[in-house]
Formats: structure tokens, C-alpha cells, sequence
């Protein structure tokens, strides 16, 4: 997993600093904007400047060096991909509107948990290790559509989501499930098709922003928020605060990540 460089940041945060309400294709936070809430132009979604696929050993290649009879030996690497999830039926992670994504990836998470290779998993576990990254997630059917349709007709998005996403027949994978044996899936040129959910495709992760509560610094108050609800990593509600991650769910629809040590 990769940190962004402290440079890129300070480019994208100068959004936040000074900015007004962001518009597709504009950087905020940590990510770029694909999506605004026509009716709360405050809110909206980003997708990832980063791949959240990484690269793994795939083996050792060589090449011969003319002039000096040898050959040179070097290790090459492959893009990771990953499942939906396994066969089978489960509650849950059946939403496609726009603002399901999140909960569709706590879902899985909570449904897979012990499984490898799954990718909403994998959009929750990169939180971890991305500045700003709080709840990153599988987009929802919509979601993954709506991204597709603004990547190509927009060419001023961060290169890796063309050459990763719209450069290949790979899919890429919503956290929309269609039935105990299919998900949702974007796959070039054919758009938004039912994949068997055990096919190995792309990971891309997306996240809500609301730019009162992101707005940094936050010269205005913030309407109250209650809080909705409080889950795990794995979408149970839980009472127990300390000593794991949390995820609190509030009613204007905004979740944040936290991790309190007691």
C-alpha cells in the first residue's frame, strides 16, 4: 500500500482551503470528483487517484546483454486482482443507488470476512494506509456506472483509471450482488454486465464528501448530526467503543472511521 506524496496532498487540499463546492472532476481530500448531489450541491462522490490494486511477484525473467555474453535475471510483477465472494445467498449488498456503496461493502465484509482475494475487503483494509482515506468503498451499481459514463467522456482524470479500468476487459467490480452465484460488474467495451462472483476483476474505491464536515479549515457550524448507528469492520452493531475499528453512522448519512484505544 502507498502513502500520496505530502506535495500531492497539500495540491489536493488546497481545494478544501479554498475552494468552494467542488465540480466533477475537480481534486478534493484525496480523491477526484465524479459525482454531485444535484439537490445538495455540498455533497458528492470521489473515486480514488490511486490504484488500490497492488502489485505482486509473479515470477523471473531475463534478458541478454549484447556485447558482454551475459544475461541479467530480474524478478516481474503482476496487478493483484480480486473475487466478489464466494456462491451463495446472505442479507444484504443487494442496493445499486447512489449512497448504497458503503453499506453494499459492509456487507460483504461482514458476510467474507474470512475469505482472500475480496474486494470490498480490500477498499476497507486500504483505509488504513491512506491519508484521508476514511471510508473508501466498493461503489454501488449506480455508483460504478455513473464513473464509467463521466471516464468516458472526460479525459482529465488520473491516468490509472483508463489504463486499469477502461484499457482492459478485466471488470471491475460494484459491491452490488445480483444472485447467490453473480455481482454486478463494469466490463469495456460492454458496459454494466452480471459476472460470476468468482471471476477475478479490478478494484475501485470510491467515497461520500460533504464539504461542510470536510472543509478544512471550518469557518462555518455544522448543522447537528445524530448519531444512527455504530458498526464493526465487519457490520454488526456493537455497544463496546475501544480497542477496534468503528464505523459510526450518522443520520445525515456521513460515517466516520474510528479506532479508540482504551
Amino acid at each position: 500500500m502507498r502513502l500520496l506524496f505530502p506535495s500531492l496532498l497539500l495540491f489536493f487540499l488546497s481545494f478544501s482551503l479554498f475552494g468552494q463546492n467542488p465540480v466533477v472532476g475537480d481534486f478534493y481530500g484525496d480523491g477526484q470528483v465524479f459525482w454531485v448531489d444535484e439537490n445538495n450541491p455540498t455533497q458528492g462522490l470521489l473515486v480514488s487517484v490511486e490504484s488500490f490494486q497492488p502489485l505482486v511477484f509473479a515470477g523471473w525473467d531475463s534478458t541478454f546483454i549484447k556485447g558482454t555474453d551475459s544475461w541479467i535475471v530480474f524478478p516481474f510483477y503482476e496487478i493483484q486482482y480480486f473475487i466478489w465472494g464466494p456462491y451463495g445467498f446472505f442479507e444484504g449488498a443487494g442496493n445499486s443507488n447512489i449512497g448504497s456503496g458503503l453499506q453494499n461493502t459492509l456487507d460483504i465484509n461482514s458476510e467474507f470476512y474470512d475469505f482472500e482475494n475480496i474486494a470490498a475487503t480490500q477498499c476497507l483494509e486500504y483505509d488504513e494506509f491512506v491519508a484521508f482515506g476514511e471510508n473508501w468503498h466498493l461503489p454501488s451499481k449506480d455508483e460504478l456506472e455513473t464513473l464509467m459514463n463521466v471516464l468516458n467522456t472526460n479525459f482529465y482524470f488520473s491516468s490509472y483509471l483508463y489504463q486499469q479500468h477502461l484499457g482492459s476487459q478485466i471488470p471491475t467490480w460494484s459491491s452490488t450482488k445480483e444472485n447467490p452465484q453473480n455481482a454486478w460488474a463494469y466490463q469495456y467495451p460492454f458496459g454494466m454486465v452480471v459476472t460470476d462472483r468468482l471471476t477475478e476483476g479490478n478494484v475501485i474505491g470510491v467515497k461520500y464528501y460533504d464539504t461542510t464536515i470536510m472543509s478544512l479549515p471550518n469557518t462555518s457550524t455544522p448543522s447537528p448530526k445524530k448519531l444512527d448507528k455504530l458498526v464493526d469492520a465487519l457490520g454488526r452493531e456493537v455497544n463496546h467503543t475501544t480497542n477496534q475499528i468503528l464505523f459510526y453512522i450518522y443520520d445525515d448519512g456521513s460515517v466516520e472511521k474510528k479506532f479508540i484505544v482504551e
